[in-house]
């Protein structure tokens, strides 16, 4: 109660935070990085060794005759990426439910059509979240518990997981079903699960990746397959700015101590920091970084491998090699302007209720979604102050110097060579895929209102309504609001000749009651807009 008490009112004491809340200090991984390597008629690549190490002995225009070359033995259809997509546990009780991915609205739905089913055993199927009849949204009809189907909720199409046309209510007597499959049916795409953490293959006309389907993701990421047998089991939430951003700010330590103060860290643990380059290609991204976290010296990588996959790992003590992982993330893009991100969950206990894992996770990553107003001023051309030598000019425009990367960024240590050297890459690598992936979006996708804190931070559209654990949690809470007031009734009527008693039930239910809706506020957002900070925790201390 204490616990909860101090979350849903932003007075969490700092010992809390950082040994119960705080993810990056508990969310295991591991080190090794591996990635794409070649069919065996590419002898250059080997299978026994991580393609970073591989590539960093080629030339770029031998490691792009390298991918060509698998790329012009499968069909276009063999060609993509798998995208991160979301928990198979957390998912479990939400379906069918939209999930956009690349641009893509997806209507996400698994075969469980009763509460007794168990989790382990779902079978998930992505779909284009449009019906072939009419284009009716899928993800607003439900699993028929007679056939185990998705329903259209407008005529009441069926389709089995694998998209086949299943049944037509209104199908005219003189016609069959199998008459219609193949252009009734919905547009499937392949679903894959490794371990907790679901994948969907994204075609690479979409999302611009021309990885080979067959490549699942337990080979291609490090640490996957480790969390896989660890029974590992996945958190997920929407933020308000793009992946390329994200991953700016992945590769951003000296952010930590202003940013997440007393989260991760306190602001006198800020110093320059020594950076070096570890890789740089097609697959990778990777700097060194030598700083102080909690007033202990900090000797770590970062390192990112598209499409999806982003981690830190630091070094045991000053004279190991050993490495240990500190923060292991997958991502996925959205659209512009807004990311997936999906990590382990940093506390996996019994005791342990989920959703307040989930609330501390949360409260982290809130304490700089105003990077959604960042990129905003960053990506807005015709805003005032980019505008070269402005009289409200920022940044580098003020200076009348040319823009790195088109954002008016001013490098001023060598804390900031990381981001330099990532989007450098990014500009190589990804700055061209199509904007809903990781390529440069147009301003006039920054056009629109921004959007309030309230908003950045809401915890149901931001999480939640993702999370069939957060939702049980919200469940639980109400029924015991309602024994709250139900207790308080009854003992108010029963205990008329004790009155003190009464009067001392009917307060402290009424107390339970109102600390209970305190607690949901966790999981549904809160209604009471004055209640939520002007700033972020770490920013109010």
């Amino acid at each position: 109660h204490v616990l909860c008490y101090f979350i849903a009112t932003n007075n969490t004491p700092k010992r809390i935070v950082m040994h119960w809340l705080t993810p990056l200090t508990l969310i295991l991984a591991a080190r090794d990085i591996l990635s794409f390597t070649a069919p065996s008629q590419v002898a250059r690549i080997s299978h026994s060794k991580p393609l970073v190490q591989q590539l960093s002995l080629l030339s770029q225009s031998e490691i792009d005759d390298e991918i060509k070359s698998i790329q012009e033995d499968l069909p276009p259809s063999q060609l993509g990426a798998w995208i991160p997509l979301g928990s198979v546990i957390n998912l479990a009780d939400v379906t069918p439910l939209q999930l956009t991915v690349c641009g893509l609205d997806l209507v996400v739905w698994n075969n469980k059509t009763s509460t007794k089913d168990s989790d382990n055993n779902l079978q998930y199927s992505a779909f284009v979240d449009a019906c072939p009849h009419r284009l009716a949204p899928l993800s607003q009809g439900r699993i028929n518990p007679d056939t185990g189907c998705l329903e259209c909720p407008y005529h009441g199409w069926q389709f089995d997981s694998d998209g086949a046309l299943a049944n037509i209510p209104q199908l005219d007597d003189n016609r069959t079903i199998a008459s219609l499959k193949q252009d009734g049916g919905a547009t499937s795409l392949p679903v894959h699960a490794a371990g907790d953490l679901l994948f969907v293959f994204i075609p690479s006309d979409v999302c611009g990746e021309s990885w080979p389907i067959e490549r699942l993701p337990e080979s291609h990421y490090p640490f996957l397959q480790d969390s896989i047998d660890k029974n590992k089991v996945y958190y997920m939430r929407d933020l308000p700015y793009s992946a390329d951003m994200l991953l700016e700010n992945f590769f951003d330590p000296a952010h930590i101590p202003f940013a997440h103060h007393s989260l991760q860290g306190t602001r006198d643990d800020a110093v320059p920091i020594e950076m070096k380059v570890l890789a740089n290609n097609f697959t990778h991204v990777e700097a060194s970084f030598l700083d102080v976290s909690g007033g202990k010296d900090r000797d770590g990588v970062l390192s990112f491998q598209r499409p999806a996959f982003y981690h830190y790992r630091t070094k045991l003590n000053s004279t190991s090699t050993e490495e240990r992982a500190n923060l292991l993330v997958f991502v996925t893009p959205v659209s512009p302007g807004k990311c997936r991100i999906m990590m382990p969950e940093f506390i996996q206990k019994k005791w342990f209720p989920p959703f307040l894992g989930h609330a501390g996770t949360n409260r982290f990553l809130n304490s700089d979604t105003w990077l959604h107003d960042t990129e905003r001023n960053v990506r807005t051309r015709d805003n005032p102050i980019n505008e070269l030598g402005g009289s409200v000019a920022v940044g580098s425009a003020r200076a009348e110097k040319k823009p790195f990367m088109d954002m008016n960024y001013i490098f001023a240590s060598k804390s900031d060579m990381a981001i330099s050297v990532f989007r450098k890459w990014w500009s190589t690598y990804l700055s061209e895929s199509p904007i809903n992936f990781y390529g440069k979006p147009p301003a006039s996708a920054f056009t629109g209102p921004a959007l309030s804190r309230a908003q950045q931070i809401d915890p149901w559209e931001n999480h939640a309504k993702y999370c069939s654990k957060c939702r049980k949690s919200l469940r639980v809470i109400r029924k015991l609001q309602k024994g709250c007031i139900g207790i308080a009734a009854s003992t108010a009527i029963l205990l008329r000749k004790k009155p003190i008693v009464a009067i001392a039930s009917v307060f402290a239910n009424l107390w339970m009651k109102t600390f209970l809706g305190k607690v949901a506020t966790l999981i549904e957002g809160n209604n009471h807009r004055s209640e939520i900070g002007d700033r972020s925790v770490a920013a109010m201390k």
